[in-house]
């Protein structure tokens, strides 16, 4: 649902994610792949990142 998607993808420009990956994300999640946005300390990220590697997935850490 594009209307959905639009939703979604404004209030993450908000937390400190740059334009051009925003920009990216929304056109992921049009391609119905998911988002997952999550919030912790360097070594969470560090964990949620191998993890995600683990299954075929990826990450993007935005500090903000």
């Amino acid at each position: 649902d594009v209307t959905g998607v639009q939703t979604c993808a404004l209030p993450i420009s908000d937390m400190g994610i740059p334009k051009d990956k925003t920009i990216r994300y929304e056109a992921e999640l049009k391609a119905n792949k998911y988002l997952l946005i999550a919030s912790g300390t360097a070594d969470d990220a560090s964990r949620a990142r191998s993890i995600l590697a683990e299954h075929g997935g990826e990450a993007a850490v935005h500090a903000g």
